[in-house]
């Protein structure tokens, strides 16, 4: 049997880890992020000069690894359900923007909306995202 290729248009639904026992939890909406725009925001965050041979000029390498889990986050979320603004107690509307990439427009997550996810919850979802666009381990074995 072959591989089984990633199903590039399928949104799962994710509650994070805290909230799972809520009895209305916020839940993520997660999409698959095109090889085109995933090899692209690699390639953004990883910076590599190389060296001219002096002491003072060796090669250098970048990471810039939380940009990355950023812009996975904002081409990776595709709604938000349950997600409560501070100040007024009542759940955020969820609206994208469009942003240009690669000559393309996608319609992305609000920066504000992106931002005011905590911490935590960012990076939890940022490794789903990453599970979601990659082989899981039944397809890697085959």
């Amino acid at each position: 049997m072959g591989i089984t290729a990633i199903n590039i248009n399928k949104i799962i639904e994710y509650i994070p880890k805290c909230d799972r026992e809520s009895e209305n939890p916020t839940v993520f909406h997660l999409g698959f992020i095109n090889a085109d725009l995933w090899a692209d925001i690699m390639d953004e965050v990883t910076e590599f000069h190389a060296g001219s041979g002096s002491e003072t000029k060796m090669a250098k390498t970048t990471l810039k690894l939380n940009r990355s889990k950023i812009e996975l986050l904002r081409f990776g979320i595709k709604n938000i359900s349950g997600l409560i603004n501070p100040e007024t107690k009542k759940e955020m509307k969820f609206d994208t923007i469009p942003k240009l990439r690669n000559g393309k427009s996608c319609n992305v997550i609000r920066e504000d909306l992106l931002f005011s996810i905590p911490a935590g919850i960012r990076d939890e979802i940022v490794e789903e995202i990453e599970r979601l666009n990659t082989l899981g381990e039944a397809e890697a074995k085959n």
